[in-house]
């Protein structure tokens, strides 16, 4: 009897947590790009919060992700025919922490370190290979080690 229960609570807030994800058509978005280089959402002057579905319509291509006052928060993903193509982690509508692009055969197409909106640590691309970046600045990896050590010591 416990175990079913258990199984209904479960059921239960598996569909609950599906129906909050609300479907938004791309075309009905309204971006913005704040003065700290965010973007934010809205529809019909309504910032966006909550989860979000966004639909490009005539393809396949859609979006998930959260949003609280129009701005991404946490994990974002993309997808095309049902096959993710592409996560980010969003901190106040900015790219924070590892955003991945993958191609079309699900492999790894690059991957970039962000610190608010901007490249910083390592960028691995599948053509180019290793890069670093502070800032959004290129550097060596020499360059970058330092930097983070020079960080460590203040």
């Amino acid at each position: 009897m416990k175990k079913l229960i258990l199984l209904l609570i479960i059921l239960t807030s598996c569909k609950s947590n599906s129906q909050d994800i609300k479907e938004i058509k791309y075309s009905d978005l309204d971006i913005i790009i704040s003065k700290d280089s965010a973007m934010v959402f809205s529809v019909n002057n309504k910032l966006l919060n909550g989860k979000y579905k966004f639909i490009y319509e005539g393809s396949t291509h859609y979006a998930l992700g959260k949003f609280v006052d129009g701005r991404g928060e946490g994990k974002s993903e993309y997808y095309i025919d049902g096959m993710l193509k592409g996560t980010n982690e969003l901190q106040n509508g900015l790219q924070n922490d590892l955003s991945i692009i993958y191609d079309k055969t699900g492999e790894v197409k690059w991957k970039i370190e962000m610190v608010n909106g901007k490249k910083h640590g390592l960028c691995w691309t599948k053509d180019v290979g290793e890069e670093y970046y502070i800032m959004d600045k290129k550097v060596t990896k020499e360059e970058f080690e330092d930097y983070e050590q020079n960080k460590k010591r203040q």
